[in-house]
């Protein structure tokens, strides 16, 4: 068959993200998967930085995964889609979108108790999503880990059904160094691992026989809540076929109602062929799943209907241009196709070829049925997330709510020069990287980079300065201070100036007020016998204005202030506006100093939400922060959790992130808008004022 005519059948499919907790070997792991399985003929090093998923000098750099990445491979006659998905917490949302695309995930963890909660979020939104689920238990083979204790703690998760329904499918046999094989739970036999981890049968060890026995009663009875033939049996003491057990098993996979738990060692390649030969046999193919659109239409899957294909993750070389990859939903993508992107009001897209896409490998693609995942070249205006169609198609796919962003970072070229195109290569790492805001403060007037940890946002400034060739300073980005005061005041101010033709004068008395919080700076006029003639008024409130845009503390804005004009004089020859409106300047700068100044600094409305074990601990974290508690209380969208209220002031809430995540096990995270200006305390003020004051005289000296 021509390449441009090769379709692979759906049924002979399998779409799977690989989810890690990070350090859990999940990126080892899939590197096994590709070597075993001759995608690659050798196999990377995590040390050496040739791993084929952690490509980036980024990811090299940290040996952690820093994006999704792509890769696919056969086995068995079955094209596995493999995205390998970042474990470091900072990337949880660009894993939701990625997770879109796939039909089964497989959560990788070690045999570490302590450390599985980590995967609650993601857990959580398959759980929402719909996609079968199984864990690997990797890590086998280290000494001093508990599986009882991580099997207990897998079993007894929390989350929308308690406990969740993890089951072991596998038991294994011996542990750390005597790891060597593992009981299949629902057949009742015995594998020892053999070259390449190949299982063999073996015996079961007398010392698993009884934890084997209670695993697979628990696991039947599971089965049996959704099966009433099955039910029937285990309530007359019968035996079931293990064709039943096991198709009531996929079934189970399929509902979500079980999640197998399975046991290897990725370093060894222990259980490797296992989890391949279990994901054929129970994670659904692309026509056994059920699609939805955002309006939860039901989307029937033809390879000769209309295309609807969503874009999971977006690529940008700065040579070679952008790349979206995309999982086909329903019918046939080719080469020269035209897309719309119904997500961008109805934008058309010329399809500028096709490719499959194995790490930073690029090879060329035929035609992509259903079930495909396949990278997308040169699409002008599709962004992660985003929805194409075919003609006279308009059904749009949900995507998820993304969380607002926790860190930010003020950004700035060091080359002056390369401010212009500093722009433009934002723009670029944006549509990369969906979960980036970029935006210039209207108050400040810096560049901020917005995003979800502090790794996140190095990462970004990493790559930008990586792909375009252009050296950046970060910092903490500026809070937007201001002033006001807090009692009236009347002032005059007189601008006098003689240089022997036409003179400058203008006098004028203002007086100066608060006014409530949020009502923003007004300016009136109470001038009675043409005291400053109409023509010069509009320079007193220019001046006035100009005045306010810097206070007498800390040069911050001024806010909330009333100012009326209610006299003056001026001279028939030398008055103008611009004498006005310099008096006017000096009227406000007396009139601001006598009126108990003050330096206001804006608070947020925060909402945090972490597992109740660690409110206390928030509680504590929130009277550093200056924070005031409104209220606190379960979660009730989650068993478990809890949800905490307060007033918090926005400079206190930089780095916040980084302390709840080490305090919640990097569980907890927040929401936040802003509230209200607040007095700033004193010694924050004084903070402020001898910084404006040192820069004001360096000013001055040069």
């Amino acid at each position: 068959m021509h390449a441009s005519e090769e379709r692979i059948v759906p049924t002979a499919i399998r779409n799977v993200a690989f989810i890690g907790i990070n350090r859990s070997g999940k990126t080892s792991l899939v590197e096994s998967i590709l070597f075993l399985t001759g995608a690659i003929s050798r196999r990377g090093k995590i040390q050496d930085g040739t791993m084929t998923m952690d490509y980036e000098p980024e990811s090299i750099s940290r040996q952690i995964s820093t994006q999704v990445s792509v890769a696919h491979t056969t086995y068995k006659n079955v094209t596995f889609n493999i995205l390998d998905c970042p474990g470091f917490v900072d990337f949880n949302e660009e894993t939701r979108l990625a997770l879109l695309g796939v039909d089964a995930a497989v959560f990788v963890v070690e045999p570490d108790a302590h450390k599985l909660i980590q995967m609650d979020h993601l857990l959580r939104f398959t759980e929402k999503i719909g996609i079968s689920r199984m864990v690997f238990i990797n890590k086998m083979d280290k000494p001093d880990l508990d599986f009882i204790e991580t099997l207990t703690a897998l079993k007894n998760f929390p989350g929308t059904k308690t406990p969740r329904p993890l089951a072991p499918l596998q038991y294994p046999i011996g542990s750390g160094t005597s790891f060597s094989g593992y009981v299949d739970v629902l057949r009742k036999e015995g594998f020892k691992y053999g070259a390449q981890g190949k299982p063999e049968k073996g015996d079961i060890p007398a010392d698993v026989q009884d934890e084997v026995i209670v695993s697979r009663e628990k696991l039947i009875e599971s089965l049996a809540d959704t099966d009433d033939v099955l039910l029937e049996q285990v309530l007359e003491g019968n035996e079931a076929s293990i064709e039943t057990l096991e198709n009531d098993l996929k079934n189970a996979v399929k509902g979500g109602t079980i999640v197998p738990i399975l046991v290897g060692s990725a370093h060894t390649d222990q259980g490797v062929f296992s989890l391949l030969d279990a994901i054929i046999a129970l994670c659904p193919d692309p026509l056994e799943r059920e699609y939805r659109d955002q309006s939860n239409r039901n989307i029937e899957i033809q390879a000769n209907g209309p295309v609807i294909a969503q874009v999971l993750k977006t690529y940008i070389h700065p040579q070679s241009g952008k790349l979206s990859v995309a999982r086909i939903i329903t019918g046939t993508v080719r080469a020269d196709s035209q897309l719309i992107d119904v997500s961008r009001n109805g934008e058309k897209e010329r399809v500028g070829g096709l490719y499959s896409i194995s790490g930073k490998k690029h090879d060329s693609a035929g035609n992509a049925g259903p079930g495909s995942i396949i990278a997308i070249a040169r699409l002008e205006t599709a962004r992660t997330g985003d929805t194409l169609v075919s003609e006279k198609e308009n059904r749009i796919m949900p995507v998820p709510e993304l969380i607002p962003p926790l860190y930010s970072l003020a950004i700035a070229p060091k080359n002056r020069n390369d401010e212009t195109k500093l722009s433009a290569h934002l723009a670029k790492l944006v549509e990369e990287d969906p979960l980036l805001i970029v935006d210039r403060d209207p108050d400040t007037h810096e560049y901020c980079l917005y995003g979800q940890g502090e790794v996140h946002l190095t990462v970004a400034r990493q790559r930008l300065e990586r792909k375009y060739h252009i050296a950046l300073d970060t910092s903490r980005p500026q809070i937007a201070y201001r002033e006001t005061i807090q009692t009236s005041a009347e002032a005059h101010g007189r601008h006098k100036k003689q240089t022997g033709g036409k003179g400058q004068f203008g006098d004028v008395y203002l007086k100066i007020q608060g006014v409530e919080r949020g009502s923003g700076n007004k300016f009136t006029e109470s001038i009675v016998g043409g005291a400053v003639p109409r023509q010069y008024i509009p320079g007193v409130e220019k001046g006035v204005f100009e005045a306010l845009g810097k206070g007498p503390l800390a040069g911050f804005p001024v806010v909330d202030v009333a100012v009326n004009l209610f006299d003056g004089s001026y001279h028939d020859v030398d008055s103008d506006e611009m004498s006005f409106r310099m008096a006017a300047i000096l009227a406000m700068r007396e009139g601001l100093s006598k009126a108990h100044p003050v330096i206001l600094e804006p608070i947020t409305e925060v909402k945090i939400f972490v597992p109740s074990a660690f409110t206390s601990g928030v509680l504590g974290q929130m009277n550093g922060l200056r924070g005031h508690i409104l209220g606190y209380g379960p979660d009730v969208t989650r068993q478990g959790w809890d949800e905490i209220s307060a007033h918090v002031p926005q400079g206190e809430l930089w780095d916040y992130i980084i302390e709840l995540r080490t305090l919640s096990q990097g569980l907890g995270y927040y929401v936040w808008k802003p509230s209200h200006l607040a007095p700033v305390p004193p010694n924050l003020s004084q903070e402020l004022i001898a910084k404006h004051s040192a820069a004001e005289a360096a000013a001055h000296h040069q």
